[in-house]
């Protein structure tokens, strides 16, 4: 394995990119990953401060808020873009 095979895999890569379809699946991808951020960022970040201070579940509860909040944003922001389109 060598150059060339590197050369090959980043060619498929853009390839890849390049097609229609795949765009498609690639903004899902992504709107997935942004939602799992969103949600578990917060909340592991609210259990780890519960952790280290002893004080279960305040800040749980409060990256879990934070966390619905993140959501929300989100779906407000899609629908934004979604409606865009139909203007």
């Amino acid at each position: 394995m060598g150059p060339n095979h590197e050369k090959n895999i980043k060619r498929r890569e853009v390839d890849i990119l390049k097609k229609p379809g795949n765009r498609d699946y690639l903004k899902y991808i992504s709107l997935g990953s942004e939602i799992a951020v969103g949600l578990c960022l917060p909340i592991l970040a609210g259990y780890w401060l519960d952790s280290s201070l002893q004080t279960l579940p305040l800040f749980t509860l409060l990256g879990v808020m934070v966390g619905i909040m993140i959501m929300i944003a989100i779906v407000i922001r899609l629908y934004k873009e979604l409606n865009r389109g139909d203007e």
